[in-house]
């Protein structure tokens, strides 16, 4: 049973995502989910996270300024530890939670999605809402 009822999301290394260009063995739970591509168009595929991947239901969008780079969204946490060890996992940028998408973006959220509209004067609702026309996951 989930602990938390809002969606989370993070930016992480797409190299964590071995169907699209990582190496070395899988490590963690393979499952299959949709990565969609940054032109928007999904690329349904095995992939593998690190072990600290959460168990529950995710999704990841290829950051269209740096392919290096994913946005994972977190449907829900199997539990409140989960949660927490995945914050902690070195690699793992959280985004603000929805109570701070007021706050305007981050410089790297700029890098990562200027080809989506994102600029410097966006908050994270205004960025949210350039990328879900993209991308419609991106809702709390």
């Amino acid at each position: 049973m989930s602990t938390s009822r809002l969606r989370y999301f993070c930016i992480i290394p797409s190299s964590w995502l071995p169907a699209n260009g990582g190496d070395g063995p899988p490590v963690g739970p393979t499952v299959t989910r949709t990565l969609v591509g940054p032109d928007g168009q999904p690329l349904p595929q095995t992939v593998t996270l690190p072990g600290a991947m959460p168990s529950e239901l995710w999704e990841a969008l290829i950051c269209p300024g740096d392919a290096t780079r994913a946005l994972l969204c977190v449907e829900h946490w199997a539990s409140g530890a989960e949660e927490d060890q995945w914050r902690a996992t070195p690699g793992v940028i959280s985004l603000p939670d929805v109570w701070d998408w007021g706050k305007i973006v981050p410089p790297l959220a700029v890098a990562l999605f200027g080809p989506y509209g994102v600029t410097a004067a966006d908050t994270m609702a205004s960025a949210a809402a350039k990328i879900r026309a993209v991308w419609p996951r991106l809702r709390h």
